[in-house]
C-alpha cells in the first residue's frame, strides 16, 4: 500500500510566509530602535569624553582654548602679518580647540605629527593645508588621512564616509582639500555667527537676547553686518557683553580662550559643545582653523544646508552651522560640568539661548 507524502498546501504557505511578513514588521522597528539607542549612547559617550578633555586643559592651563584663531580686518586677514606682529618666531600656532585638546584625549602623537612651528623667514608649512598632498611629511597630506573615530557620531549616514572634498577654502584648509568632517562642535552661545538672521532686526529688545557679540568673537565691528546691533547700538544693551558670550569664540591674536570662573551662569546650565552635521556645512572640518564652533542663535535642529534644491553650493554658514543631528526629535549637547543631555528641538527659542551664555544671568525654566 503506497502511502502520500505529506506536505504544505498551498494556502498553508501563503498563510506562514504572511505570518512571518507581520512578525518582521513588528520586529524591524525594534531593532531599529535598539540600533539607534546604542548609536546615541556612543554619541553620548564622545561628548562626555570631550568635556573630561576640556576640563583636564583647564585645570593644567587655567583657561579653555580659543575655539579658533584668525588674522581678521586688523592683519587684512593674512596669517603671517598677524604671526609677525605677535613675534611668534619659532613659536607653535593652535589650529583650533580641535588640536588644542589632542593631548588630552590620548592622540598627542596625532599633534606631534603636525607641524605646527610659525617661522619668520622661509615659507611656512605650519598650517593645515600646507604643503604637497603627495608628500606623506606635510601637514596637508596627515590632514588628509588622519580620522579621529571620537569625533563622528554614527547616526548620521555620512560616518561611513567621514572625510569631505568640497570644504570651502576660506575653511582655513587648501581649496578642495580632503578633510574629516567634525560631528561635535563647540559652543559660542548667542555670539553673532557673521549674521543674525533668525530674529527680527526691528525687535531690538528681544534681539539683544539672542545675537550678541561680534564677527564669531574675533574683533569689534561697530556698525558692521557681522556685529550685533546691541554690541555698539544705544536702543539695546546685549544680556552679555564681549566679543563673544559662549563658552567659546573665534580670537584673533591669541590662542587662549575662557576661564572657568568666569562662567557665572553656572557650569551644570551652559553649554560647552554638541552635536551637528558636518554634510550640511561647508567651512565644518575637524582641522580647519576657522570656525568649528556652533551658534545657539541658529535655532536647534534647524536642518538648513550649503546646497539649494538642485545641489548646487548656496552658502550660508550663518543659518547652516547650527547644532543638529539625525537623533530622533533632537541633539545631545554637553554642559560645562562635562555631563551631557538630550535636548529636545522643541525647546524654547530664548531658553536654548539662555543656556548659551556664560554671564548672562538668565534663569533658564527648560533644559530638555
Amino acid at each position: 500500500m503506497t502511502r502520500s507524502r505529506a506536505a504544505f498546501t498551498l494556502v498553508e504557505l501563503l498563510v506562514v510566509i504572511a505570518i512571518i511578513g507581520i512578525l518582521v514588521a513588528l520586529l524591524l522597528p525594534a531593532i531599529q530602535s535598539a540600533r539607534e539607542a546604542a548609536r546615541r549612547a556612543q554619541c553620548t559617550n564622545n561628548l562626555r569624553q570631550l568635556g573630561i578633555a576640556f576640563h583636564n586643559f583647564e585645570n593644567a592651563r587655567k583657561y579653555l582654548p580659543a575655539g579658533s584663531t584668525i588674522a581678521g580686518r586688523q592683519y587684512d586677514f593674512v596669517w603671517d602679518d598677524m604671526m609677525k606682529a605677535l613675534n611668534y618666531d619659532g613659536r607653535d600656532i593652535e589650529w583650533n580647540w580641535v588640536t588644542a585638546v589632542l593631548p588630552y584625549m590620548e592622540e598627542s602623537g596625532v599633534k606631534d605629527s603636525f607641524d605646527m612651528t610659525w617661522h619668520l623667514t622661509g615659507t611656512n608649512a605650519c598650517y593645515p593645508g600646507s604643503g604637497d598632498p603627495a608628500n606623506a611629511n606635510s601637514n596637508r597630506y596627515k590632514v588628509e588621512n588622519t580620522l579621529i573615530q571620537s569625533f563622528i557620531c554614527p547616526s548620521d549616514e555620512a560616518a561611513g564616509s567621514p572625510f569631505f572634498t568640497d570644504r570651502w577654502d576660506t575653511a582655513g584648509i587648501a581649496s578642495g582639500q580632503r578633510a574629516q568632517g567634525l560631528w561635535y562642535t563647540a559652543s559660542m552661545g548667542p555670539t553673532i555667527p557673521d549674521q543674525c538672521s533668525f530674529w527680527s532686526l526691528s525687535d531690538t529688545v528681544n534681539l539683544a537676547r539672542v545675537c550678541m557679540g561680534s564677527s564669531f568673537g574675533s574683533e569689534q565691528d561697530a556698525g558692521h553686518p557681522t556685529a550685533s546691533p546691541c554690541s555698539y547700538s544705544t536702543k539695546s544693551s546685549c544680556v552679555q557683553k564681549g566679543l563673544y558670550v559662549g563658552m567659546f569664540g573665534r580670537r584673533q591674536g591669541t590662542f587662549t580662550g575662557r576661564k572657568f570662573r568666569e562662567v557665572t551662569d553656572g557650569m551644570s546650565k551652559t553649554y560647552m559643545a554638541g552635536e551637528t552635521l558636518p554634510a550640511h556645512w561647508l567651512n565644518n572640518c575637524a582641522f580647519c582653523s576657522n570656525f568649528p564652533m556652533s551658534s545657539t542663535h541658529i535655532p536647534l535642529s534647524n536642518m538648513e544646508t550649503d546646497f539649494n534644491a538642485a545641489g548646487i553650493v548656496d552658502r550660508r554658514f550663518w543659518r547652516t552651522s547650527g547644532f543638529k543631528s539625525l537623533h530622533p526629535e533632537g541633539a545631545n549637547m554637553l554642559f560645562g560640568d562635562s555631563s551631557v543631555r538630550f535636548v529636545s528641538g522643541t525647546i524654547d527659542y530664548f531658553v536654548w539661548n539662555e543656556n548659551g551664555t556664560t554671564a548672562g544671568g538668565e534663569t533658564p525654566q527648560q533644559t530638555e
